[in-house]
């Protein structure tokens, strides 16, 4: 007797609808989530997104929410814990908002850079900011 489920595969090429992947640290604490409309699978290290939803944590046990990031359409590089676009992005921290577009994010030393159109929002005064 065959079972036919014990054949089927998961194509890679096949969009995955409505995802969330989350990533953990050395530590065991959740470093960051992606969250998409549709994610394909390129490869081992490569995850292509639409209506990208990424959301930063501090990486310790409080699992504070640090930073989140949307964009329309961009590449996540997993194994290289790097986001990046052509198309727009919108970064939204505890008090700032930066906008624009053609950009990459490193999640390693959590930096972005943003090449195009940067619009950045201060929601505090610029003055308790230099004190």
């Amino acid at each position: 007797v065959m079972i036919l489920g014990l054949f089927a595969q998961i194509i890679p090429d096949a969009p995955v609808i409505d995802f969330k992947l989350p990533m953990f640290g050395e530590n065991g604490y959740k470093i960051w989530d992606l969250q998409g409309d549709e994610g394909r699978y390129i490869n081992a290290g490569r995850i292509d997104v639409i209506n990208l939803k990424l959301r930063v944590y501090s990486g310790d046990e409080s699992l504070a929410l640090d930073t989140t990031i949307e964009s329309p359409k961009a590449i996540m590089l997993v194994r290289r814990n790097r986001a990046l676009s052509n198309d727009s992005i919108r970064m939204l921290g505890s008090n700032y908002e930066i906008m624009g577009s053609d950009w990459i994010w490193e999640g390693s030393n959590r930096t972005l850079k943003v090449k195009k159109n940067v619009r950045v929002n201060f929601q505090d005064r610029l003055t308790d900011i230099l004190k």
